[in-house]
């Protein structure tokens, strides 16, 4: 009875447990959902009744969302490994992480582009039909059809700007977290096959960071990536529009962004300075943390508890510090670009007025949904510079760590890896007492030799085998040496 219990619930919903039948019900009901849900993204409607109902989801709920195929796991991570150990075979330690990830996952981030263009395009027929909506009021012959031919038009183009925009989001956060995905399972696999030197270098606080932090700004920085392209577009369209309606008095607007220009990449370089500070402080506390933690014992044997305590709040101090500037500067920043839209009109306003020019109605508040327009890609400017700024520091450091030498495992067989014959081994702290002299000048004689003499030399003296041993060799991982000059 049981059994067929759970074999309907499988059937009915997908159970997670079942990794093979899920991906097929999602599939099936992928290729199900028509052209109009997919526009309207009505294919979210099944899980969002069902969260209606219910208190909370369950793991297996999440079998009535529709998953792409090129979202599953495996693919994303069959999809960045093709691209990543190409990069790897053909340009060794250059290879470029972002290229890989681009060409991984750059199809659909491409495409959010298209639709980012089309609502950019749409979003300036508003103020242009707002122009020519003032214009048909104050003709009284003007003919009803061209009102509701302006209505029309407005209503049309804001529901064509909503649809482009959501649709650009979506797809801009499902690139992102492509991205985050695939930097989360390349990290993990790779700190499974480091090499120890390499791992020796490297704190586990780094390593935590990596999957925590930066991989979480990669993804951040997909979803405004493209504010670098239509940032520009916006910003020119509406300084030519705005050359339409106030002619050369736009310039006044456009001398405060060419002024402004220099002081984005000031602060862009002091953010850039500020996240370097506050990942390392960052790496030092969590390193410190995992030591603590995998230490207990011993800390709890020694009575250290206060001491380590009084260390990490240290830490904690110094990154809150860090922190603290950061944001500051973070704060300042967004200040500054918040009032550029503002400094912008008014210098456009005051050219036009001190030009001689009367300002009229339907000009003046043409003009300010233009520059409503013009507020967001100022804002989004910067923020977008600081971002890229910071995710190539993460960038950097992820492409880093991937690069790094793996552990190269002694094959299977009946030759073992290392064969050492006759060597002798020593302490460094035994070197003093080397030799033994009889006297003191004898002493200062050696001493003054032990000064002259190499490493190699050393040891060849303090471990010289007899003369019956002196071909005696060592094997090493297939090379021969001289077991007297085998060395610690």
């Amino acid at each position: 009875m049981a059994e067929s219990i759970a074999k309907d619930e499988k059937l009915n919903y997908g159970s997670v447990e079942d990794p093979v039948q899920a991906p097929l019900i999602n599939k099936q009901r992928l290729e199900e959902t028509g052209w109009f849900s997919v526009l309207t993204f009505g294919w979210m409607s099944p899980l969002l009744a069902k969260g209606n109902e219910k208190v909370q989801l369950d793991p297996k709920d999440l079998t009535d969302w529709p998953l792409p195929e090129n979202c599953r796991t495996d693919a994303v991570k069959n999809a960045f490994d093709d691209q990543w150990n190409r990069a790897k075979a053909s340009k060794g330690k250059a290879a470029s992480l972002a290229w890989s990830l681009a060409h991984a996952f750059g199809a659909d981030f491409v495409r959010a582009g298209f639709l980012k263009l089309g609502h950019d395009l749409l979003i300036f027929v508003g103020p242009q039909v707002l122009n020519a909506i003032i214009q048909f009021l104050r003709n009284p012959s003007a003919s009803p059809s061209q009102g509701l031919v302006l209505t029309a038009l407005v209503t049309f183009s804001q529901l064509g700007m909503s649809l482009c925009l959501r649709h650009y989001f979506h797809k801009c956060y499902l690139t992102g977290l492509k991205v985050r995905t695939a930097v989360l399972m390349a990290v993990y696999r790779k700190a499974l096959t480091i090499a120890q030197h390499e791992r020796q270098a490297r704190s586990t606080g780094e390593i935590t960071n990596l999957v925590s932090v930066d991989a979480q700004r990669l993804q951040d920085l997909v979803t405004y990536l493209h504010a670098i392209w239509y940032s520009f577009l916006q910003i020119g369209l509406a300084i030519y529009f705005l050359w339409q309606q106030l002619g050369p008095s736009c310039l006044g607007g456009v001398a405060v962004i060419i002024f402004m220009m220099p002081v984005t990449k000031a602060v862009a370089q002091l953010m850039a300075a500020k996240q370097k500070l506050l990942m390392a402080a960052k790496d030092q506390r969590v390193q410190i943390n995992n030591e603590v933690l995998g230490s207990m014992k011993v800390i709890k044997f020694q009575a250290w508890e206060a001491s380590f305590q009084a260390k990490i709040l240290a830490l904690r101090n110094t990154e809150l510090a860090v922190l603290w500037n950061y944001f500051v500067a973070d704060y300042c920043s967004t200040l500054l670009w918040s009032s550029v839209p503002l400094l912008v009109a008014v210098g456009t306003f005051a050219v036009y007025v001190w030009t001689g020019n009367t300002l009229d109605v339907a000009e003046a508040l043409t003009a300010l949904a233009l520059f409503e327009i013009l507020r967001f890609p100022l804002f989004m400017l910067p923020q977008v510079i600081n971002n890229i700024v910071e995710a190539m520091i993460s960038l950097q450091r992820v492409q880093a760590f991937l690069l790094c030498e793996d552990h190269h495992p002694i094959p299977e067989g009946d030759q073992d890896g290392i064969h050492i014959h006759n060597a002798s081994f020593v302490y460094d702290s035994k070197r003093s007492n080397s030799v033994s002299p009889k006297s003191k000048a004898q002493n200062d004689q050696i001493n003054l030799d032990q000064q002259q003499i190499s490493d190699m030399d050393w040891e060849i003296r303090r471990f010289r085998p007899p003369r019956w041993l002196s071909h005696s060799t060592t094997a090493l991982g297939g090379r021969r040496h001289d077991a007297s000059a085998c060395r610690k």
